[in-house]
Parts: structure tokens; sequence; C-alpha cells
């Protein structure tokens, strides 16, 4: 399978996450609510996180490898992956991108 179809399917079942939490407890949350909120919104940031380097460094890695060789794929996977550490960083900016 195509890597972009794996980032969709992780980006949708976040954004899944995230309203059947809004559907559940709305916009008041108790303190045991938020605490389960920031849990969540921990393990959901980390997952963000793992599929925001991997796919900065596997576009990185296929380009690098495709137009320069192994050292190029070497060389602009590094680069991959600090922009997928960047995204990572920021959902909302690149959100803003997108928009």
């Amino acid at each position: 399978m195509n890597p972009l179809l794996y980032f969709a399917f992780g980006a949708l079942c976040v954004a899944a996450a995230a309203l059947i939490m809004v559907l559940q407890f709305g916009f008041r949350f108790s303190p045991s609510q938020r605490l389960a909120f920031k849990k969540i919104t921990n393990v959901l940031h980390a997952i963000w996180a793992f599929c925001a380097i991997s796919f900065g460094t596997i576009v990185g890695v296929a380009y690098g490898w495709d137009t320069h060789g192994w050292i190029g794929a070497i060389a602009v996977g590094f680069i991959g992956c600090f922009a997928g550490a960047v995204a990572a960083a920021s959902p909302a900016l690149i959100l803003q991108i997108f928009r």
C-alpha cells in the first residue's frame, strides 16, 4: 500500500476520536474527564508526531534516491525528517499551509 494512504488513515482516526470525544463530553469537562482528555490528547499527539516524521522521512528518502542515489537518499531523508519534526511540533501550521 501507498504510505500516503497509511498517513491519511491515521489522520482520519485522529479526527474520528476527536469527534467522538466532543460528542460524548461536550465542551464541559469534570476534573477526571480533563485528565482523561489530556492523556488521550498526548497519545494522539504522539501518533501524529510519528506519522508526520515518518512521512517526511519516507518522502525525502524516495525523492533523494530517485534523483541522487543512496547519498541523496540519506541527505534528503534527513531534510525530510527535519520537515516532519516541524510538522509534528505544530499541526496548526500544516493546516494553515493547506488552507
